[in-house]
């Protein structure tokens, strides 16, 4: 039986529970509609939400033999429309009532999930034994994914007190620290669930010395908020400390489309990285003397790489890029690795 609150919830459109949020400070307040450009508007007006539809057949696994994804790279359409998409999309069982269970959107959390995912499965890192570490891991599938996969995995997020301080919690975007609700999509049987994942409280602005030793890590949408740019790119080079020799991290974050001059930057709710702040990261990397996969840059050429979604974000269960603050934003992914 479902509580009041969450049949309430049920009832409130998801543009004005953004706008709720907005007024009681849980979310940063965005660029007033006048000052966004008329072309983007004008696009906007005249786009109906983009749903991909694939039949409910089985798809065959991703073959591990051959690299689907060769580049660090942004967010783009035709990814959504690869037959390892089609094979991982169903088994993180998104739940949507609103929408017919092989109705997908293309949504740039969706790609994040699955870029992270692919990667690391080509790779052979998710398999028996293998052990992964996520950073801020909120309610997030992935998880739950690997552990049904064989892995064992360590899931870390800021600490309850700290979430609760920066609106997390009642944003729902954090699991407070309930170990169950990051299988909460049933991804995973709960017997295996519970012996392959452990949860742990970790400020990503200072990883604990004893997290060493895994195969692999990750953090989807997180280290922009940590409170500057500095602060993100010495995150990303700190968790590589936490692999063995070999092994690989792989981590996603906002970019900015707009600019590489300005951006949003010493913020505590979030940071927008540029091309300037990612060839910077891309450098001490390799500086450090670990290998970044080469940077794919473009924006895409599909129909749906050229929408750009507006406050309040109606249409936000489709976007690959959005306007925030001021920016046209998409999110990056960047692999890294550790020399053997």
């Amino acid at each position: 039986m479902i509580s009041f609150y969450t049949y309430i919830k049920k009832l409130v459109p998801s543009s004005l529970k953004h706008t709720i949020k907005q007024c009681l400070g849980l979310v940063p307040p965005q660029s007033p509609l006048q000052k966004i450009p008329p072309e983007l508007l004008d696009v906007y007006d005249k786009t109906e939400p983009f749903i991909y539809n694939f039949a409910q057949e089985s798809v065959a696994a991703p073959t591990i033999d051959d690299l689907s994804i060769t580049t660090s790279s942004l967010t783009k359409q035709e990814f959504f429309e690869t037959s390892f998409f089609q094979y991982w999309y169903p088994q993180l069982n998104y739940v949507d009532t609103e929408y017919k269970p092989n109705d997908v959107f293309y949504h740039r959390k969706i790609w994040e999930h699955i870029y992270i995912i692919q990667a690391f499965y080509e790779r052979n890192y998710l398999a028996n034994n293998k052990r992964g570490l996520g950073f801020a891991v909120g309610i997030e599938p992935l998880p739950a994914l690997f552990a049904k996969l064989g892995c064992q995995i360590v899931a870390t997020d800021l600490n309850r007190d700290n979430a609760n301080k920066l609106g997390w919690i009642q944003s729902e975007q954090h699991s407070n620290n309930d170990l169950s609700a990051l299988n909460r999509n049933n991804i995973c049987p709960p017997d295996q669930f519970n012996k392959h994942v452990s949860f742990r409280n970790v400020d990503m602005n200072a990883i604990p010395d004893d997290l060493t030793d895994f195969d692999f890590c990750w953090s989807s949408c997180a280290f922009e908020h940590l409170g500057s740019i500095e602060q993100g790119l010495a995150f990303v080079i700190n968790s590589m400390k936490t692999l063995k020799p070999g092994g690989i991290a792989i981590h996603t974050t906002e970019y900015n489309l707009s600019s590489d001059t300005k951006t949003i930057d010493n913020n505590p709710n979030f940071v927008i990285f540029r091309k300037q702040d990612i060839l910077k990261l891309v450098q001490e990397l390799t500086t450090c003397g670990y290998s970044v996969l080469p940077l794919d840059l473009s924006t895409g050429n599909g129909i749906i790489d050229a929408f750009v979604d507006l406050p309040p974000y109606f249409r936000k269960k489709m976007h690959l890029k959005l306007w925030l603050n001021g920016y046209v934003v998409t999110s990056i992914g960047l692999i890294i690795r550790k020399s053997e």
